[in-house]
C-alpha cells in the first residue's frame, strides 16, 4: 500500500483511490467482466475490451440472448457503440448535453411525446441527432419531465439544474 501503489490516483473528488469498471449480466445481477482502474483514469478507451469479454462471459456459459450495453453520459463515444454493435449488442448511452443535441430536443413537435413506461410524469420521443461517426440507425431517445420551480435547487452544481435549457431555467428562476 501506500502512496506509489500501482492503479491508485486522486479521482476528481481529491480521493485517493481506484476506480471500478465493470460489466453485469444485469437480470441475474452477476458481474461478467471488470478492471480495476486508478481514480483519475478515463474508462472509455477500455470500454470496447470490457464488453467483448463480457459477450465472451456469456456466450461461454451460454446465454445467447442479444446483450444490452448500458451506460451514462461518462461513456458517451462512438467507440463504444461502435463496440457494442461489433460484439452483437444493442446499446443505450446517455448523450453529453451539447448545442447540437439541445436543438434537436427543441424541434422535437408536441405530438411525437409519449408517456414513459414505469416513469410517473415523464415522456419520451426520438429525435433526428445522430452524432457522425456513429453505427447507422443510431436513434436518440429524449426524456422529459416537469419541474416546478420550487423544486430546482439554487446550487449551480445541481444535477437537475444542468438539465434544464438556460432560457427555461431563467422563467423558473424568476417565477
Amino acid at each position: 500500500m501506500g502512496p506509489t501503489k500501482e492503479g491508485i490516483a486522486y479521482n476528481d473528488k481529491g480521493q485517493r483511490g481506484g476506480r471500478p469498471h465493470v460489466a453485469t449480466w444485469a437480470e441475474a445481477g452477476l458481474v461478467t467482466a471488470a478492471d480495476l482502474l486508478a481514480g483519475d483514469e478515463d474508462p472509455r478507451p477500455g470500454a470496447g475490451s470490457l464488453i467483448e469479454r463480457s459477450v465472451g462471459t456469456l456466450r461461454a456459459v451460454g446465454i445467447t440472448v442479444r446483450a444490452k450495453v448500458r451506460g451514462d453520459v461518462g461513456y458517451f463515444a462512438k467507440d463504444i457503440a461502435w463496440a457494442a454493435v461489433d460484439n452483437g449488442c444493442d446499446f443505450s448511452l446517455g448523450v453529453t448535453r451539447n448545442p447540437a443535441a439541445w436543438r434537436a430536443a427543441a424541434a422535437i413537435p408536441e405530438q411525437a411525446w409519449r408517456k414513459a413506461k414505469r416513469m410517473k410524469g415523464a415522456q419520451v420521443a426520438a429525435c433526428g441527432y445522430a452524432p457522425a461517426g456513429w453505427p447507422p440507425a443510431t436513434a436518440c431517445v429524449v426524456r422529459r419531465v416537469k419541474a416546478r420551480a420550487t423544486d430546482i435547487s439554487t446550487d449551480p452544481r445541481a444535477r437537475r439544474r444542468r438539465t434544464i435549457p438556460k432560457d427555461q431555467l431563467a422563467l423558473a428562476c424568476t417565477a
